[in-house]
């Protein structure tokens, strides 16, 4: 869980090429996967490239919390 605080406070201080890099090695432990995977993305602005969306699932995407929510967004992104 550390580096994934860590990787969420460089992204906020707008360190963006650390998170990403942080998000990766996360994705290469195998530890939070699913959160780095949505943090790269949310950082590269792929969510952009879903502008069809209606605007509460892209909320939903943006503020997810707790294991449930990331589950069913993983669940989305996979389809």
């Amino acid at each position: 869980m550390e580096l994934l605080q860590n990787a969420i406070a460089y992204e906020r201080s707008g360190d963006k090429q650390e998170a990403i890099r942080i998000y990766h090695k996360l994705i290469a432990l195998n530890q939070n996967a699913v959160e780095a995977r949505v943090g790269i993305m949310r950082l590269r602005g792929e969510w952009r490239r879903f502008s069809g969306v209606e605007e509460e699932h892209k909320n939903f995407f943006i503020d997810a919390q707790g294991q449930r929510q990331i589950l069913e967004i993983e669940r989305w992104l996979l389809r």
